[in-house]
């Protein structure tokens, strides 16, 4: 199940499950910066993460439901946040970067 494979793939690295959230986070940013050719200063970089963050908490949801009864929005709205937070922060300060230096990209 989705949880076991979870479980396994975290124990090949060493980190938190909130830092693995975080990696996740940047990775997608970069990947997304390269596959659309779009810079840092553009809100469409952080599509690819925000949209898959979504898809992947489903599953967890889906568990949490099925094992526990209910839904653990707020650990969802966490590790959501955890991947996007980091994304969203370079984003904007690339966006306001760019507004002091006369609108033109560095």
């Amino acid at each position: 199940d989705y949880q076991s494979i979870k479980t396994v793939a975290l124990s090949f690295i060493d980190l938190s499950k909130d830092a693995t959230h975080i990696y996740i986070g940047i990775i997608l940013l970069l990947l997304s910066a390269f596959l659309f050719k779009k810079s840092f200063s553009s809100y469409k970089v952080l599509l690819l993460g925000f949209v898959t963050s979504l898809i992947l908490e489903v599953p967890d949801l889906r568990d949490d439901y099925l094992s526990l009864g209910f839904f653990r929005l707020g650990a969802s709205l966490h590790d959501i946040i955890n991947t996007n937070l980091l994304p969203l922060v370079i984003v904007t300060f690339s966006r306001i970067k760019i507004s002091r230096n006369g609108g033109k990209e560095l």
